[in-house]
């Protein structure tokens, strides 16, 4: 594989969540265009309902509510995630050997910043930029964390 063939393929375009057609509902409005349809029938019908008064939170009739106990769940949260999952999916796909050894060296890369030459591809460093810039703080720290992202056994995994 090349240096910049793992990091620049096209990804599979996934379709549209509520919050897609929320933002562009939203962008739509402010830019005095008409809403596209998706996008008018989710507000149309959260809408009449909350004003109906047959549902009573917005939120909920929107379907960005999360189930009593899943404070993880919350839409944007989970789409944060995701993005944060695939990119530390590519970075562990990139590397050579076991899974576990893997793993273990995306951890070691997530936190121990100046360990990351022990990889050369100058896109790998750009990924592991992207991925401490954006979500610092919220990094799996363990090879444990890492399989489980890569082999889809997260909340947000099973929720996309």
């Amino acid at each position: 594989m090349t240096a910049a063939a793992w990091w620049h393929q096209a990804q599979p375009q996934p379709k549209p969540s509520t919050l897609d057609h929320l933002r562009e509902a939203a962008r739509a409005l402010e830019a005095g265009e008409p809403v596209p349809r998706p996008a008018a029938r989710l507000l149309v019908k959260a809408l009449r309902g909350y004003l109906a008064g047959t549902e009573t939170d917005i939120t909920r009739a929107l379907g960005l509510r999360p189930r009593r106990g899943g404070a993880a769940e919350v839409p944007t949260r989970l789409e944060r995630t995701q993005r944060r999952n695939e990119l530390i999916g590519r970075v562990f796909h990139a590397l050579d050997g076991k899974d576990v050894d893997r793993a273990e060296r995306v951890a070691r890369m997530l936190t121990e910043p100046e360990h990351r030459s022990e990889i050369n591809e100058a896109d790998l460093f750009a990924c592991m930029e992207q991925l401490h810039q954006q979500y610092g703080g919220e990094l799996p720290t363990s090879g444990r964390h890492i399989l489980r992202i890569v082999r889809g056994e997260t909340i947000a995994a099973r929720r996309a």
